[in-house]
């Protein structure tokens, strides 16, 4: 009798032994690409990319979009008016360096056709990391300028 059990239980064995080593084969696969995809996830995240250095204007308007509300709309003869949230009009130049940058990006289409503006998370990095650089066309200061004291003449 026990001979029949141990017949019968043979092939059974070999086929539950198959699956687990099928299931054990599957979990390896899955396992690599879980793996594989947190460590590209990790590669592209914003803390491991270099951040671009940005001009004084696209640090203001970072420092705009950043509240939310931001909309771009397009005129049908192409051309793009942007608005903050608080209401003003942003220029369109510092605008699209953000966005080639990738440092903000559109994030849905409302029904009248204007697009909302969010920061990315590298615009995030961008606004807590860097200091806002200084506006080249800006005057330094209002230092007097010196007089000539001594003067020759000829």
């Amino acid at each position: 009798m026990r001979r029949a059990q141990h017949s019968e239980a043979g092939p059974l064995l070999a086929k539950r032994l198959s699956t687990a080593a099928h299931h054990l084969d599957l979990s390896a696969t899955l396992c690599h690409y879980a793996a594989f995809g947190i460590a590209c996830d990790l590669k592209h995240h914003p803390e491991h990319l270099s951040l671009p250095q940005v001009s004084a204007a696209q640090y203001k308007m970072l420092e705009k979009i950043a509240p939310g509300g931001t909309r771009r709309y397009m005129s049908l003869r192409g051309s793009e008016t942007l608005i903050a949230g608080d209401g003003t009009r942003l220029h369109p130049t510092p605008f699209n360096a953000l966005r080639k940058h990738r440092l903000i990006r559109p994030s849905h289409v409302s029904t009248l056709g204007d697009r909302h503006i969010e920061i990315t998370a590298a615009g995030q990095l961008v606004l807590d990391l860097q200091t806002p650089a200084r506006d080249h066309m800006a005057p330094l200061s209002n230092t007097p300028i010196p007089r000539v004291t001594s003067r020759r003449l000829r």
